[in-house]
């Protein structure tokens, strides 16, 4: 065992070393999640119990560790330059007191977030890059601000509440941990730099992920029920932000007919411009839905910012609206595997708990949530494990009865 062990290690050393593109693609993503749920496997394997306690307590330090590297600039000074750089450079380049640089620097090579190539000198890794992309940067940004304050409140949050699941969205871990009053979104837009790190985050969340029309039939659902009707109300778009799934889907389908209307609020759709393609509407998604009748309602990462009586209130006003038989609700949401599932979902799970009272929910709370208003699941579509699926669903019908009315 101990030869066999020995042989594994120079060839995960030797595959590690290869060009980052060229390990990407020797692997579909369900072979390359698995393969790294069996290495971590085997890391923690090798690992003594204080070894697991103390890599699993100083984590946040890592963080930490990133985020003083990306307000320095280190990761980029790194990337961009084609020969290593020592402390004394990297000193000279960011005005940081050296002996700070090395310390910060220690940290990130023994998490491999930077490299040594010789006595007090470094180079970029695929982690350093990684945190020059406008994830990365925002991510540090934002999690440090503001996340990790209300995931580390989380504890004290929940035992005082006798570890009753979150329903209260003004009396979270985030409420505790900032010392505030407000709710999550108020807290952010009252401060500009946390608000814009956010926004360019969850933009950019999306990258390298399946994308909704990618793995959901939606060119294959009109040609099944055809209209012709330029003033039919095809697609709206609820909470949608600046409109950027109805630009998408007026990009891939141009010659679609009918409406689409893009949902939000005043200031945000004061935004919008008039040549978009779409319908711009304010509206508030926890009072009635005025467009009935449409072809297709659409929410994507709504339901998950809100606790159960808030979610059934956005659900029952798109329910009200949906003509049985011929609307169809699109929430683009992730749905939690019961077994077998990566990190992701149950990491923004507990993101969703400690900062706004939320939840990611299993097919069967979905079910259950969407039961609750008179919705029935037609059938889930789903990209891969760690991308939001689309939970298609319509107005339920019984006994010839809309139960909705």
């Amino acid at each position: 065992m101990e030869v066999n062990l020995s042989s594994l290690s120079r060839q995960i050393e030797t595959i590690s070393k290869l060009p980052p593109e060229e390990v990407s693609e020797a692997l579909s993503p369900d072979a390359a999640r698995e393969l790294r749920r069996n290495l971590n496997r085997l890391s923690v394997a090798l690992e003594s119990p204080g070894d697991i306690v103390d890599r699993i307590v100083y984590s946040p330090l890592d963080l930490v560790a990133i985020r003083l590297a990306v307000d320095l600039g280190i990761f980029k000074i790194l990337a961009d330059s084609q020969e290593p750089k020592s402390i004394q450079q990297l000193a000279g380049a960011t005005g940081a007191d050296a002996t700070l640089l090395g310390r910060i620097l220690r940290l990130l090579a023994s998490i491999d977030a930077v490299a040594e190539a010789g006595p007090e000198t470094y180079v970029a890794t695929k982690i350093s890059r990684a945190f020059t992309t406008a994830k990365g940067i925002s991510g540090a940004g934002f999690f440090v601000d503001c996340l990790v304050h209300a995931w580390a409140s989380l504890p004290a949050t929940l035992a005082k509440s006798h570890y009753q699941n979150p329903t209260d969205h003004l009396h979270t871990g985030l409420q505790v941990g900032l010392r505030t009053d407000m709710h999550a979104f108020e807290w952010w837009s009252n401060h500009p730099k946390v608000f814009n790190d956010f926004n360019i985050f969850m933009t950019a969340q999306r990258e390298g992920r399946a994308y909704w029309l990618d793995f959901y039939p939606f060119e294959q659902k009109l040609l099944a029920e055809p209209r012709d009707s330029e003033h039919d109300i095809l697609f709206v778009d609820v909470g949608g932000a600046l409109g950027s799934e109805i630009r998408e889907l007026r990009k891939r389908y141009p010659a679609l007919k009918g409406r689409m209307i893009l949902q939000d609020r005043q200031q945000t759709i004061d935004h919008v411009s008039a040549d978009s393609g779409m319908e711009a509407m304010v509206h508030d998604f926890f009072t009635p839905q005025p467009v009935t009748g449409a072809r297709f309602y659409y929410l994507r990462n709504i339901l998950h910012d809100w606790p159960e009586p808030l979610a059934r209130l956005i659900l029952q006003h798109t329910s009200s609206a949906m003509t049985p038989g011929t609307s169809r609700l699109l929430i683009n949401e992730l749905v939690v595997p019961l077994r077998g599932g990566g990190p992701f979902p149950p990491h923004s799970d507990f993101n969703m708990m400690s900062i706004v009272a939320g939840m990611e929910r299993t097919e069967a709370q979905w079910k259950e949530l969407l039961g609750s208003v008179g919705l029935e699941i037609l059938e889930i579509w789903t990209g891969d494990g760690e991308t939001e699926s689309i939970i298609e669903a319509v107005a339920a019908v019984r006994d010839g009865l809309d139960v909705n009315g």
